[in-house]
Order: structure tokens, then C-alpha cells, then sequence
């Protein structure tokens, strides 16, 4: 499986779609395998989230994100957890262990 989580330092980023990197984590049960950094270089909103779904994440963590990219995401079947503010490693922990719920979709 493999977790996206925008990042701004250690910290999950404010604004997906205004994320300069996201933080892919590859996990298999409740252990992570490996992570990488991904550069999300892009001014036109459409095409970063583009950018976010070629990457082909089964699960998004993230706070805030607009109405497009919401819709998107939802759209590839890609589950997203939204409205979730902290450090990185701790959400993560707390996911793996089954702490975050997923958002409801439309």
C-alpha cells in the first residue's frame, strides 16, 4: 500500500494543492518499507494534482485542500483522510494503528 502526505518540514501540510512536496510511504501491514520525497513543481492547480494521482497512492493524509482536488481524488478511488494537522510520523502512527478514519464520500 502506499500513503501520500503532503509535508511542510516535519508537519502535514496546511493546503494540499498548495504543497511543495509530497511524502510517499510504502507500507506493508502496519510497517513501512521505504519513503521518498516527491517535488510537486507546478503552478496550475489541475496539473499538480495530476502530478498526485500518477503517483497512484492508495491512501491521501492531508489537512485542508479545495473542492477540485477533492473531487479528483475522489474520482481515481483514492481514499482520503482530509482535515488532519500534525506531525508527520505521528498521524502516520497513528493511521497504521488504526487511529484516523476516513473521510466520507459523496
Amino acid at each position: 500500500m502506499t500513503i501520500a502526505i503532503p509535508i511542510f518540514g516535519k508537519r502535514i501540510s496546511p493546503r494540499l494543492d498548495l504543497a511543495e512536496n509530497l511524502k510517499l510511504f510504502y507500507v506493508k501491514g502496519n510497517k513501512i518499507l521505504k519513503s521518498e520525497v516527491i517535488r510537486l513543481i507546478s503552478h496550475n492547480k489541475l496539473e499538480k494534482i495530476n502530478m498526485v494521482i500518477d503517483l497512484n497512492p492508495d491512501v491521501i493524509i492531508c489537512n485542508g485542500l479545495s473542492e477540485i482536488f477533492e473531487e479528483e481524488i475522489e474520482k481515481n478511488n483514492i481514499k482520503l483522510i482530509s482535515w488532519i494537522h500534525g506531525e508527520v510520523d505521528e498521524v502516520l502512527h497513528k493511521y497504521l494503528f488504526g487511529s484516523l478514519k476516513f473521510k466520507s464520500t459523496k
